[in-house]
Parts: structure tokens; sequence; C-alpha cells
């Protein structure tokens, strides 16, 4: 026997007072049959009442039965919100109210239908909610509770010319429908958005059916609402719903963020171990949260920061494709700062996540890493990574930049946008509102960050580590402009491909200081005051990044020299001596090549991705050429020729020690040779290794490179 439920009712374009303190919600009735009455009081225009049963949960899906009144001609064809396989139909049929049928054919997610178009339309079918899409499992029907979204819904072409949508369940005992929606007579009403949205309030809103519980609190104008799944201990469900409310009052009270319509949090345990996403919209999200995890919470934080810049209809439409980035760059953002200012979590550790997926990337991945202001060109393969790794790092350094430089940040500013933009009031012109909200060009910024590849580094406290802290007043290889470079940092330049002598590795990390002093004197700072002592202690990677975008920052025409920035060795470390053995052999070899007809002596890596049995192609050899190889690395020997001169003889050596003597003979026609070498044929170990190259017309020519350790 089902039990009838009730829900408080809620309305949506002009709410009635929210309660003064939190009140227990319960659910709507259940409906006893699946039969469904024509809407003869509904809004004028077409309108739907649909039943969903899920009195069966364990089968995985449920029926639908819908029933479409005074639908116009336009209307006389069907199709899916969802896609295969997030969400599948079956068993699709259509009648008319006295049960006579109605052929369709289906085309993809298209269904048409035969014959003359009917003002009234009965539509039955089963869906399977579960396919895993890239935000997790697209909803679920199962033993437990069902969480799904309006795509389970079949809407007919046009539909945005509908002007009423309700829904009711039919449910186990014990099991409640909740949602952000209006709850009158058994019936759920997809009109909080007002009747000229009702199609955008049909396919995002999401809804839970289970043992759920949960409280409503006012918010502003409107209500918050928290539900969870009621098989948690108290304790968890107590936490649930606190935290629930205190991140959505975080932000009302600090973005200003009050949509005038309910907005819901629900809460539902994993399904095997993987994520649940039951649908997300401006009204709420559905999702799992095994335990209070934190992850869950930035990402129910991310959805109402969509609801702020994204998601129709309280959000905003960003105006320039160059500016597009910023459309999940900010909510990726703001996760983490909403979930630390509403207390959810004292700190943010997920920044160092980002750092080292964006690091990651940049090394396996590079063709992905594109400009942020391209961003909007990205194929499919990127856009994970430059939407929840690359992106938030750049809002991140915004926020620091404009806070340090301006004396604003980026929570006010966009409360102030949101109420000048939001609800799609007009077009928002992120960078032209941003540089009046501080009063200066950004264009600095642009040049640096989001214009090209761009550079990040650390801006936030997190990243320092107490080893990183000890690094930056430890000797390590040496010092230049009193500030310690490690081997580590040596060895990564090396191995950058952005350097083809060593004397330019010198070179560059000599300019560091002076550089970072020239800002300085510009009033520019890339580091928090917080964080500079330490940039010597950084990883080799993010100190290379920082001194990049430092390189890269504009100055005024002529800026002042700044001298200081001398290297000065640490002659007790072994990396150091090895360096400025490879510095000498390098000005011999730049004494010595060309006399003899050779223009250049290269190294390149063979490909770890290449297999032993593959053929030998473009991609068996890294470019660009190393200046570093490891222990564990094959390598060849290219040699470009000025002239040739028949015969050459080719050693590897360590010291005076020769490990490999070959003859070459040179065809008259090359300007290239290469000689490969397995790990059989070079010096055992890390250190200098040498290649000299010799023919009957002039001196030896030798090059050095580093080989170390991995």
């Amino acid at each position: 026997m089902l039990r009838p439920l009730l829900l408080l009712s809620l309305l949506s374009c002009d709410p009635a007072p929210a309660p003064s303190s939190s009140t227990e919600v319960v659910a709507p009735a259940v409906a006893e049959r699946a039969d469904i009455p024509a809407w003869s009081d509904g809004p004028k225009g077409p309108r739907v009442s649909a039943v969903a049963d899920l009195r069966d949960p364990s089968t995985g899906r449920m029926h639908v039965t819908m029933r479409y009144d005074d639908l116009d001609e336009s209307m006389w064809s069907f199709r899916t919100l969802g896609v295969d396989p997030e969400l599948k139909y079956e068993n699709v049929r259509f009648s008319t109210p006295e049960g006579r049928g109605v052929g369709h054919d289906r085309n993809g997610r298209t269904l048409d239908l035969d014959g003359k178009p009917q003002a009234t339309l009965v539509v039955e079918y089963d869906v399977i909610p579960g396919g895993d899409g890239r935000h997790g499992h697209q909803g679920i029907v199962q033993d437990e509770f069902a969480l799904f979204d309006g795509r389970v819904f079949l809407v007919p072409d046009g539909a945005g010319g509908l002007r009423g949508a309700r829904a009711r369940f039919l449910a186990p005992e014990g099991w409640t429908a909740v949602s952000a929606l209006r709850e009158q007579d058994g019936w759920l009403y997809y009109d909080q958005y007002g009747p000229e949205r009702v199609l955008t309030s049909l396919s995002g809103a999401c809804i839970g059916v289970g043992p759920f519980v949960g409280e409503v609190k006012p918010l502003g104008r409107s209500e918050m609402r928290a539900y969870v799944f009621g098989g948690f201990d108290d304790g968890t469900r107590r936490e649930l719903i606190d935290n629930s409310f205190a991140l959505m009052s975080w932000f009302h009270g600090t973005l200003g963020f009050e949509p005038q319509f309910p907005l819901a949090l629900i809460w539902s345990p994993k399904h095997d171990n993987g994520r649940v996403y039951g649908g997300s919209s401006a009204n709420g999200t559905c999702m799992e949260q095994p335990k209070n995890n934190l992850r869950a919470w930035q990402l129910a934080a991310h959805r109402l920061g969509h609801s702020m810049n994204k998601y129709a209809p309280s959000g905003m439409k960003i105006r320039d494709q160059a500016d597009s980035w910023f459309m999940e760059g900010w909510p990726s953002y703001i996760e983490m700062v909403a979930t630390e200012g509403a207390g959810i979590t004292p700190r943010s550790t997920r920044w160092n996540d980002l750092y080292r997926t964006y690091f990651e990337t940049r090394r396996n991945k590079p063709e992905q890493d594109l400009p942020m202001a391209e961003e909007h060109h990205a194929p499919g393969s990127a856009t994970e990574y430059l939407h929840y790794f690359k992106a938030p790092l750049i809002v991140k350094l915004l926020d620091d930049w404009i806070q340090r430089h301006h004396g604003k940040d980026l929570t006010t500013f966009m409360a102030a946008m949101w109420l000048k933009y939001g609800r799609y009031q007009q077009p928002f012109p992120l960078r032209q509102e941003l540089e009046a909200w501080v009063g200066a060009s950004l264009q600095d910024f642009w040049t640096v960050h989001v214009e090209p590849r761009g550079h990040v580094y650390p801006v936030w406290q997190e990243y320092l580590s107490p080893a990183m802290r000890k690094a930056a007043t430890e000797p390590g290889a040496g010092t230049a402009g009193g500030r310690p470079f490690t081997g580590d940092y040596l060895y990564h330049l090396a191995q950058s491909g952005d350097f083809e002598r060593y004397a330019d590795i010198v070179a560059f990390i000599e300019s560091e200081e002076p550089r970072r002093a020239q800002l300085a004197a510009a009033g520019i700072s890339l580091l928090p005051p917080e964080i500079e002592p330490y940039r010597a202690g950084f990883p080799p990677e993010a100190r290379y990044s920082l001194a990049q975008a430092e390189a890269a920052y504009p100055l005024p025409a002529a800026p002042p020299p700044v001298e200081g920035g001398a290297l000065a060795w640490s002659e007790a470390d072994a990396d150091a001596r090895v360096f400025q053995e490879l510095l000498a052999d390098e000005a011999a070899y730049e004494a010595a090549v060309n006399r003899s007809g050779v223009e250049k002596l290269l190294i390149q890596r063979k490909n770890p991705k290449q297999g032993e049995d593959e053929k030998e192609n473009e991609d068996t050899w890294l470019k660009p050429p190393a200046l570093v190889f490891s222990t564990k690395e094959e390598v060849r020997l290219q040699t470009s020729w000025v002239w040739t001169s028949g015969r050459a003889r080719v050693r590897t050596l360590r010291g005076d020690q020769v490990t490999d003597d070959r003859t070459r003979t040179i065809s008259p026609t090359w300007t290239r040779s290469w000689s490969l070498y397995d790990l059989t044929k070079l010096p055992q170990g890390a250190g200098v290794v040498t290649f000299e190259v010799s023919t009957e017309t002039g001196p030896p020519v030798a090059r050095s490179f580093w080989r170390r350790d991995p």
C-alpha cells in the first residue's frame, strides 16, 4: 500500500514568504494509478502531464506515461533529450487518449509521427538512466533510490512552446520524491522559471525518488532545500544538511546569488563505488555524497557557480569568444573558494592537484595545452584539461593579481556582474568590465597568461611544503644573485628543449634575479610576499615556469639595468662539477667545429613510447635534440655536414676512456648522418659523455652531453 505524503508548496516567480526556521520536508503524494486525466484547468497552450512508474526499481528502468494537450501542428515530431548510452529509451508507443495507436519512425534521437497532427497525444515508454558520461553515472534507478533529470522525458519539436508541465511518481512505500519544484495535490510542477521557460525547467531539474529526508530554510526571496538519503546514519545526515545550507548561504551572502526560485541539493550514496550524477540546473543538483566527501562538495559548488555564470535562466552569457575560457574557469575556481569559505574544509589543497595535472599534461600531451584565448577551438580531447585544470589556475592567478596590484577581488566583481548581467539581461563583456572594475588595463596579464600558451606558477600558500622552505636556504649546485639553484634545476633546463647550449642555461639563470628586481622596481610582483622568499625551493618545473612568466612580462621601454645575478658554483656539489666540465667542453667544441666539415653534433633521445618491434619512423626519436639524456635512454648522434670527406671516425668517450669506436663511410650527397647507441655502447652510469667525430681533412670535433639518472 502506498502512503500519501505531502511536500511544502513553493511558488516560482513570486515566492511565498519563506519559513523563519528549518522545516522537515516530506514528499509529495505518490500516485496509486498510472492513468493521466486531461489537464483541464492547466495553463492555456501546449502542456504535458507525466506519470513515472518506479514501483519495481530492481529492473533499473521506469515506465513513463505522458499526456500532451493542445499541441500545435509543429509538434508532430518528438525527440529524446538524452543520448545513448547515458539514457536509453525503449518500447516507445504513441496513441490517442482513446488508445488508438499512432505510428512513428525513429531516426536516432528523432521520432517522426504518422498521420495528421492531433491536439492530444499520449506517449508511453521505458527509460533506463545510467550510462557513464563525462560527469559520471548519468542518473540511476535501482533498489535503494533513483536519481535523474528531465532528460528522461520525451518532448515534441517546438517544445519551447510548452506552457505547462507537471509530473507525479509511482514508487515503493516509504519512498519520497524530492526536488526544487512546486508541489500541489500530488503533482510536481515545472514552472519555477515562469510560463515562458517550461522546457528549460523540465529538461534540467533534478529529481530524487527514494527514502530521502531533508529541510528547507529561507534564502532571500526564495528557499534553499537540502535532501539526503535516509539510509545514512544520523550524524552523517545532520552534517550533510548543515553543510548544504552553509554552501548555499555562502553563495547568497558572498556573491549575492538570489535566484528567486527554490534551490535544492540532493545527496545519494555512491552506486558500486561509481559517481552518480542525477542532473544539474539553475535550481540545484543531484549527485552522490559518500560520507561527506570533499570532492563532492566542490562539485556541488561548481554547479552553483554555473547557476551564476551559465545555467538558464539565472546565469550570464559571456559576450566574447576569447573570454569563453572563463565559463568553466570561474566555477572550477570558485568551487574551492566556496567550500573553504563555507567552512566545509579549513583550506583547499586541490590547487596542488590541479598544478600537478597541469605539468603532467604539458609534458605528456603538449598539444592539449592551448592558449586560454583559444579554448573555444579546443578539440574534445583537450576539453577536460582546459576546463577543469588549466582554466581555474589562470583564474587563481588573475584573482591574486588584481588583489595585490589593484586592491580588488573576483568574488566581489562577480557579485556585481551577476546583478548587472545575471538572468541574461545582456551579454557580459568580461575583459571590458574587469578593467573598468580595477580601473586599469589588464593587457599585460592577458599578454602573459591568456593570449599565449602561457605559464602557471603557484600563488597559493598550500603549495609550500617544509621541504621547499628548507631547499630555499640550502646551497645546492650554486647561487645566482644570492638565490641557490639545484642540479635538478640545471638538468630540467637542459632537458626542456628550450636551450641549445649549456652556456645559454647559465645566462638564463643569471638573468632570473635581475629580471625579478626590474619587475619589482616597476611595481610588479608575480608571487605573493609570503611565497616570494621560497622561490628557490620550488621544484624545477614550477621555478622555470615562474622564471619564464617573469621573462615574458612586459616592461616599459628601456627598463633600468639591474646587476647582481652572477653565478657562483658550489665546488663540493657533484652536479656543479659536471656542469662546469660541460661548459669547458662546449667552448672547445665551438672553437673546433666547422673546420673539418662538421656543422654541428646533436643528440636525439629515443621515444619511450616506441615499441621494440615497431619500424623506425619520424616519431622514433624525440624532438627537439637534447643536451641531456638519462642512464636508461637509447640515443642517436646526428652529425650535420658542411662538406664530407668520404670517411669519418666516430668515438664515444668518458674522459680518456673510449667505450665505442666506429668508422663511417659518408656519402658525398649527405648533409646529415646518424649513429645509433644502445645502452651497451655508452659509458656506464651518470656523468659526461663525449662524442668525437674526426675526418681526413681537419681536426677532431668533440661535443659533450650530460647523462644523468632519471
